[in-house]
């Protein structure tokens, strides 16, 4: 995990010097200003006191994970005062796992030097929302109302189309859900809604 953040870092500070070089200088203090923004964020969820620590672990995982690739995984808005029974946070787990590795997947081969994942996960009276969203290829109109039937795939390839159908049926056992939903990024965008109390009103 630390060599990946190495890497980032390193990138960060190759554009920067670029940008100086080119005497982009107001286009070099934006960019730092919009990593200061983000990196706060960030470090505010992960020193934050979230009662749930095997998905704080996930996401540093996946944000890791995606950091090798060049991919930025930004926590827009992260509540910590989650409290998880042992059943939801599994079934959060196995679909924001599968979720955020479909939208690396995406990115990963995606022709664009600004590839973005945006994880927030709001505290609601009766539920908590996580949203999902990249500034990828997205979903065919084709797929649409059938990404979460087994063997329905964006990637190519043999046995895939698991992980969505897997991600529902999980959380249909903790009365949750997870749909496809229209975001503010080009790519895909994807809400998991776990109810409190075992019930979503």
């Amino acid at each position: 995990m630390q060599r990946a953040y190495t890497h980032e870092f390193a990138n960060k500070l190759h554009i920067i010097l670029g940008l100086l070089v080119h005497k982009h200088y107001h286009q070099a203090i934006d960019f730092i200003k919009e990593e200061q923004n983000i990196q706060l964020k960030n470090q505010t969820f992960l020193n934050s006191n979230i009662t749930a620590p095997i998905l704080l672990a996930l996401i540093q995982g996946k944000m890791a994970e995606a950091a090798e690739l060049g991919i930025k995984l930004e926590l827009k808005e992260i509540s910590p005062s989650i409290q998880l029974t042992k059943p939801q946070e599994d079934a959060i787990v196995t679909a924001l796992g599968n979720v955020l590795q479909n939208a690396i997947e995406s990115l990963k081969n995606w022709s664009s030097s600004n590839k973005v994942i945006q994880l927030s996960i709001n505290d609601y009276k009766n539920h908590y929302l996580m949203e999902i969203q990249d500034n990828g290829p997205g979903i065919d109109n084709n797929l649409y109302d059938k990404i979460f039937t087994k063997g329905v795939s964006t990637k190519e390839g043999l046995d895939r189309g698991h992980g969505l159908t897997i991600s529902k049926k999980i959380l249909k056992k903790i009365n949750g859900d997870i749909i496809l939903d229209s975001g503010d990024l080009s790519g895909a965008c994807f809400l998991i809604i776990v109810p409190k109390g075992g019930v979503l009103v």
